[in-house]
């Protein structure tokens, strides 16, 4: 049991998270990673079980937690999780709170995992074991690189991903499938180099000349190399971080006492010549020069109207509403939704001009500190800021200028790069493991060998012990048979069997797991898609079963206002309009503004001859915002069908509004052939009806329709023309030019 060897190594080996990839589960990304940190802090949850029955060693560890566990950083971690607990009993699916999802791999017990990680460390690890640790992530970062340079050169398939045949994507982010992810850690490495030289500063003072320049050479290359991976990465909260992380380390320098006087000015220096180069690069900010630089180009090329400014703008107006007492009331203001419920908060406040710039659900604000208001309120943004105040009161307070001006790097560089992005699965061992650190260097009293007098502590000691270990066995045994079904899940739906699926449901759905919504969205969603490319309904009786699963899963799970419209969508398939019906509806009740729920209740309502119903959804689509293009087509569609020729002229003004102010006109998807439709159905109304002057009143006003299309979107006008052609011909010789298919 000396030094806790054993103890150390699935610590030790957490340092190879970023690297770990299985293709054969939902969101490999993420959830082998996810499955790779449970298990290895359940590793260790088991191994210290040996130590109930060593008391001389839980002894130590108390002595040592004695110290420790009365900082202010620890106290307010644990606040913040137990405030977290908190938000998991009140949340709308507390299932979804304390499980987290796939995509993300969060929630309230993957924070209690990676708790223990910070206990773990802040009680065994010595200096040494931090070189090592830190020796191990740099290992992890060198592969990064060397994938993400191999792919940055070659345009194609990573490194390790050509090397190990498995394709990682098409973005250079490596193992990690998301450059913001991959540039966080960059920072990591950097504070890694950083603080490798800083522990091991005796041991290099004791080389010989040519070792010490050979180390220190390589520590260049490798912040050179981690600098160089954050501008490939193109992300702009990693680049600005960094950047804020040198100028404080600069200031720091500067006015800390007992840095050597020539380090105070050549930081002078280089902060002199750092505003020079920020002057003249606000200067030439439009100069194509800027365009050529990986990274930068980003910068250059951000407009007030392009979609990364646009969607944190709408963000911030759901932020705004979901932690307003008079929206909420006090108690979700103070304690938040719950962990990972920003898109419950998103599909709740979402606004139908939103739609102008993007289509996407959020299910992040991508601002850490917002993420924290949503998901743990006011109460919990305070604590969480505590945690980075006391964070760094401590390193500022550092006597050792070195250690202090490495600590403080990270913290300011990740700190700000969370302001544009979030944490991951990649990022949260390297903060909790900086975390643990400043918790380690802000105490330095003494820790005494000396037996407790109260056996209550040695007690309750091994009580911690014993309910970290069920925790984690719980956790991982649940992660395990997740892993175990989406591996099931992936190679079923590459064959497309139907009769092995039908034979093999109950290994993928049964029990139920937090992968279960996944799983069952996915499966369902292949089978609708497969229906249709086979135009077959040989397969209804599974998708039927499926459609129950996922109606099984709402209930557990109904934070999702898409579960219901896939389980909507599928009624409708199995021509089920009165279920439909009525998952339609739940999905409207989750999100009350999102137009394609909207519309096609709408649609719903008309095909079961619920015209008002329907006429409803059509006036409450154009008053929610009479601006937005998917609006006023929508609205244009419902009222065709609905009133066919007495809405004639209302849908024809509607239809050529949407170009009334060019700049807002934006076709995500078919809502152009969707108004195409329309005239096409009005053409075909009055050719079966012979309406002469209808016809061609419609015609006309398709004709400006696609006039102002093209000239919204600088088009030839090949549309327009062709129309012309066909009114100046019918206007001469009649229905016998008119050839409609029906």
């Amino acid at each position: 049991m000396k030094n806790f060897t054993l103890f150390k190594i699935p610590l030790f080996l957490l340092s190879f998270t970023p690297l770990v990839y299985f293709s054969g589960v939902l969101f490999p990304f993420i959830f082998s990673k996810v499955f790779f940190i449970r298990f290895l802090i359940f590793i260790f949850c088991f191994f210290s079980l040996f130590l109930l029955f060593f008391p001389k060693e839980i002894q130590k560890l108390i002595n040592r937690a004695k110290i420790y566990f009365k900082n202010p950083i620890f106290i307010s971690l644990l606040v913040f999780i137990f405030l977290m607990g908190i938000g998991v009993i009140f949340a709308p699916s507390s299932f979804k709170a304390f499980w987290g999802d796939l995509e993300r791999g969060e929630g309230f017990s993957s924070w209690v995992f990676y708790f223990i990680f910070l206990i773990a460390l802040v009680l065994l690890f010595s200096k040494r074991d931090w070189t090592i640790f830190f020796i191990l992530n740099l290992f992890s970062f060198i592969i990064l690189f060397s994938d993400q340079i191999y792919f940055f050169i070659n345009k194609k398939n990573t490194l390790w991903g050509f090397l190990f045949l498995i394709e990682m994507g098409t973005k250079n982010a490596s193992f990690t499938g998301n450059t913001t992810f991959l540039s966080a850690y960059y920072l990591f490495a950097i504070f890694s180099v950083l603080m490798i030289l800083v522990l091991e500063k005796n041991l290099i003072s004791k080389l010989n000349s040519f070792l010490k320049i050979l180390i220190y050479f390589i520590s260049f290359l490798l912040i050179i190399f981690a600098v160089s991976g954050i501008f490939i990465s193109h992300t702009m909260g990693a680049i600005l971080g960094l950047s804020l992380g040198i100028f404080s380390v600069l200031i720091y320098l500067i006015f800390k006492k007992d840095v050597p006087k020539n380090l105070k000015i050549i930081s002078f220096i280089i902060i002199v010549l750092g505003i020079l180069f920020l002057i003249f690069f606000l200067l030439t900010f439009h100069s194509s020069f800027w365009k050529k630089i990986p990274g930068v180009d980003e910068i250059v090329s951000l407009k007030w109207e392009s979609t990364p400014i646009q969607t944190r703008l709408n963000n911030y107006r759901i932020i705004k509403k979901a932690v307003n007492p008079l929206w909420v009331g006090v108690l979700r203001s103070l304690f938040g939704w719950g962990q990972e419920h920003f898109l419950y908060v998103f599909q709740k406040f979402y606004e139908p001009r939103f739609l102008q710039s993007d289509t996407s659900w959020y299910d992040r604000a991508h601002n850490k500190l917002l993420d924290v208001l949503v998901c743990q309120g006011i109460l919990g943004l305070l604590v969480y800021l505590s945690v980075w105040f006391f964070a760094i009161r401590s390193i500022l307070k550092d006597k050792n200028f070195r250690r202090g001006a490495a600590l403080l790097f990270f913290a300011v560089s990740y700190f700000c790069q969370n302001l544009f992005a979030f944490d991951t699965v990649v990022t949260y061992i390297p903060f909790f493991a900086f975390l643990a650190l400043c918790i380690q260097n802000k105490n330095k009293e003494e820790i005494t060998e000396e037996k407790l007098e109260k056996k209550e502590f040695l007690i309750l000691s091994k009580i911690i012990i014993i309910l970290f270990f069920l925790f984690s066995f719980i956790v991982f045994y649940f992660t395990f048979i997740s892993f175990y079904q989406m591996s099931n899940f992936v190679s079923l739906i590459k064959d497309e069997d139907i009769n092995n699926i039908s034979q093999r449901l109950d290994n993928i759905t049964k029990p139920y797991t937090f992968a279960q919504i996944d799983i069952r969205s996915n499966l369902l969603s292949q089978l609708i898609k497969l229906k249709k490319s086979q135009n077959t309904a040989s397969i209804d009786p599974l998708i039927k079963k499926l459609t129950l699963l996922l109606e099984e899963s709402t209930k557990k799970e109904n934070w999702n206002a898409k579960y219901y419209a896939l389980i909507a969508t599928s009624y409708d398939n199995l021509n089920d309009i009165l279920s439909g019906e009525k998952y339609w509806e739940k999905a409207v009740e989750r999100s009350p503004s999102r137009q394609e729920f909207l519309y096609s209740l709408g649609v719903n309502y008309y095909k079961q001859n619920k015209k008002e119903k329907s006429l409803e959804i059509a006036q409450r689509l154009i008053n929610s915002d009479n601006k937005i293009t998917q609006n006023k087509i929508f609205y244009a569609i419902l009222v065709s069908l609905n009133e066919k020729e007495k809405a004639f002229d209302n849908v024809m003004n509607v239809l050529i509004s949407v170009f009334d102010e060019p700049k807002k006109v934006n076709f995500l998807g078919d809502e152009l052939n969707a108004a195409r439709n329309i005239f096409n159905f009005y053409l075909t109304l009055y050719y079966n009806q012979k309406n002469s002057d209808m016809f061609l009143k419609t015609l006309e006003n398709q004709k400006i329709f696609e006039e102002k299309y093209e000239k919204t979107f600088n088009l030839n006008p090949s549309n327009s023309l062709r129309i012309q052609e066909m009114i100046d011909a019918f206007s001469k010789y009649g229905w016998s030019v008119i050839q409609l298919e029906q």
